[in-house]
C-alpha cells in the first residue's frame, strides 16, 4: 500500500518537474522577447530591463547523453539514476532506456539493484 502511494507521488514529482521545465523556458522565451523591445527603443528602455543572469550550460538532447552514458559503460539502471540527477524529465528517460518507473523510484531511495 505504501508502495503505491510513494510512487504515484514519485510519480507526481516528475510531472511537476517537467511542467517546471515548460515554464521556465518560456519565461526564458519572454525575457528574450523584452531585451529585444528593449533595445529597440534605444537608450533609455534598457534601464528598466534587468540585467539577464548568465545562460545555464546547455544539455544535450536525452538521446545524445544515453549515447554518452553507453559508450561509457552505463546502461539500464544505472543509466536512469544518472540522467535523474541531471534533471533529465522522467518520462523521457523511462521511454528511452525501458526501465520500470517503479523500480526506478526504489533505486533512488537507496534501494540496491537486484
Amino acid at each position: 500500500m505504501r508502495e503505491d502511494r510513494t510512487t504515484k507521488i514519485l510519480a507526481s514529482l516528475a510531472l511537476l518537474h517537467d511542467d517546471l521545465d515548460a515554464i521556465r523556458s518560456e519565461l526564458a522565451n519572454i525575457r528574450s522577447d523584452l531585451d529585444k523591445i528593449a533595445a529597440a527603443h534605444g537608450s533609455a528602455a534598457p534601464a528598466l530591463v534587468r540585467p539577464r543572469p548568465p545562460e545555464p550550460p546547455v544539455r544535450p538532447p536525452i538521446e545524445e547523453r544515453i549515447r554518452q552514458l553507453r559508450q561509457r559503460g552505463f546502461s539500464g539502471y544505472d543509466a536512469a539514476r544518472i540522467l535523474m540527477r541531471e534533471h533529465y524529465p522522467m518520462r523521457e528517460i523511462v521511454r528511452h532506456l525501458r526501465v520500470s518507473p517503479r523500480k526506478l523510484a526504489g533505486l533512488g531511495e537507496g534501494e540496491e539493484e537486484k
